[in-house]
């Protein structure tokens, strides 16, 4: 009987290691004196799909901000800067949304200096954050947070 109950244990646990997702917020940028590019990613790493539950983006504290080209947006007006060309591309991640996987999906894409540097400048100094809980298809859940990818398990 104790075997059984072990083997059933093990079972259960292959089970769910077997659709596991894994987020990861990492980002690429480079500045030089008269160009720039800034890229933000969410990658899904794990074996299974992530569900997403919550997103929380969140600059200078201000956490009413619902997606990273609003935040840039701020930024910009910030530095007195028009913020109609702040970015040029980004993605939403929302709640219920499945990001499959292995895959890579762009939260934010900068590409004019003026907007790169006040952007990492801002990350630097934990003005920008941005935290996401997921779970998998067995209920279990996590959640990443940027900058740093901090990962952890929530239940």
């Amino acid at each position: 009987m104790a075997t059984t109950v072990y083997q059933t244990y093990i079972l259960r646990q292959q089970q769910h290691a077997a659709v596991w997702p894994r987020l990861q917020l990492s980002h690429g940028y480079w500045i030089q004196p008269d160009t720039a590019h800034y890229n933000l990613f969410l990658q899904n790493n794990g074996v299974g799909p992530a569900i997403i539950q919550k997103v929380y983006m969140i600059h200078n504290e201000d956490s009413s901000f619902s997606s990273t080209a609003e935040i840039a947006r701020a930024i910009a007006r910030q530095r007195n800067l028009p913020d109609t060309l702040v970015y040029s591309d980004y993605g939403d991640v929302v709640e219920d949304m499945v990001i499959p996987q292995q895959t890579q999906q762009g939260l934010l894409t900068l590409e004019d200096r003026r907007y790169v540097a006040p952007w990492v400048e801002e990350v630097r100094e934990g003005g920008v954050q941005i935290v996401i809980q997921y779970q998998s298809l067995y209920g279990e859940t996590w959640e990443v947070a940027y900058p740093g990818s901090h990962h952890r398990k929530i239940n």
